[in-house]
């Protein structure tokens, strides 16, 4: 049967438990969990209680600490795949910087394939492995800067004029970019059978281009080719070294 002093004594439980009274206290509240069975049994609940709530307090703590770990991990891995997306773009960019650029196109010489002020991109490997090939366009250092023309013929080739056409092994360049068509020979003599390495150039408008058709041109070496031009470029333009073309028109004799 509950005493008058119960009331005080599970009041004091918690303190007791955490040896937070005095002595004397401690000492009435002991005799009174010996004497009092209700007042004891209440304080093994409250220590059953106390030790449940230790253990989901642990498994608490347990499953935090999984999931903190699980969350550092899930960061780490993060920040590695930013780290390898970034090198990689880098590198990305190294390789595009050292096997390509781009260009201006200033002039007319090489309309209308491509107008004046277009910005190029250009392959500075194309070369690496085989040599420059007909109707291909390059880019190709002279005196003054870089020039854009069209091969037209190479080593072994021969070139002519006759009537109104370019020709080269007999045969008319006309291709679906531009047309032989010209009456503007240059002053070589005509044929013209190109030696070892040496390869002859012409601008696609050919009314207006100073090219291999003029002595000051003439034929160029495989060791003047810095690249081949691939297409027009309309972005990203700042990822590149930019290299002002020029291909000289207004130097062109006649004009």
């Amino acid at each position: 049967m509950e005493q008058p002093t119960c009331s005080i004594v599970r009041d004091l439980l918690p303190l007791y438990e955490e040896q937070a009274v005095s002595l004397e206290t401690n000492d009435f509240v002991k005799q009174h969990l010996e004497s009092c069975e209700d007042c004891s049994n209440y304080h093994q609940n409250l220590i059953d209680d106390a030790k449940q709530q230790e253990k989901i307090n642990e498994q608490l703590t347990s499953e935090t600490l999984h999931m903190a770990d699980i969350a550092k991990k899930i960061r780490k891995r993060r920040r590695r795949i930013d780290c390898t997306v970034v090198a990689s773009f880098l590198v990305f960019c190294f390789l595009l910087s050292l096997f390509f650029n781009t260009a201006i196109n200033d002039g007319n010489s090489m309309e209308p394939t491509y107008a004046n002020n277009t910005t190029l991109l250009i392959n500075k490997a194309a070369y690496l492995f085989h040599g420059p090939k007909n109707n291909d366009i390059v880019v190709f250092t002279m005196p003054g800067g870089s020039w854009i023309n069209r091969i037209i013929a190479g080593p072994g080739d021969t070139v002519s004029y006759e009537s109104v056409y370019n020709l080269v092994n007999g045969t008319s360049k006309e291709t679906a970019d531009w047309c032989g068509k010209t009456t503007n020979t240059g002053n070589h003599t005509y044929p013209l059978t190109l030696k070892e390495d040496e390869y002859f150039v012409i601008g696609d408008s050919l009314e207006d281009s100073y090219d291999s058709r003029y002595e000051g041109c003439g034929f160029i070496k495989r060791s003047q080719i810095r690249g081949k031009v691939l297409c027009r470029w309309i972005s990203l333009s700042s990822l590149f070294t930019r290299t002002t073309v020029t291909t000289a028109t207004e130097s062109m004799p006649g004009n």
